[in-house]
């Protein structure tokens, strides 16, 4: 069996792909637990402590960081010409190969350092912060799980 995808990273696919990568290093592990339970107990003593003004800046700190964070995200993408190109994905048990107009990649299973998805794409990591990016957009015969399963049976360091 084989794949053919195709088609264009969109700026949503991208910040997808980011909040999904952002959500699994913070909560990967043992971090599933400490994370959040540091969060909950600096909010603990921030409210203990009656200190407003705190509450006020550390609120007003989350809201720049997270404006900051889109709008790098969003120069991210755009600074990046390979995500601007069509991209053609044809996937066998064997090897995924990646075409645009002025790259080719071609990813054998020993070149794959992870393999990550979610609803709305696959993620193929070639090193820890490297990835190439199916958006579930790119089958256009809805064939998305059908995909998935096929990554699960030929590529077994899917998580």
């Amino acid at each position: 069996m084989e794949f053919n995808l195709s088609g264009k990273i969109t700026l949503d696919d991208f910040v997808r792909f980011n909040h999904f990568y952002l959500k699994y290093i913070l909560f990967k592990g043992w971090r599933k637990i400490i994370f959040p339970l540091s969060l909950i107990i600096v909010a603990c003593a921030i409210i203990a402590s009656r200190n407003y003004y705190l509450m006020i800046g550390i609120f007003m700190f989350i809201i720049v960081f997270y404006i900051l964070l889109k709008k790098n995200l969003k120069k991210q993408y755009y600074s990046n010409k390979f995500y601007m190109e069509e991209q053609h994905f044809f996937i066998t048990k064997d090897q995924i190969e990646i075409k645009s107009e002025n790259a080719y990649v071609s990813i054998t299973k020993d070149k794959i350092n992870e393999i990550l998805y979610n609803k709305d794409a696959i993620y193929v990591f070639i090193s820890s912060y490297l990835a190439y990016v199916m958006p579930k957009t790119f089958l256009h015969d809805n064939n998305f799980d059908l995909l998935k399963d096929f990554i699960k049976e030929h590529y077994k360091k899917l998580k």
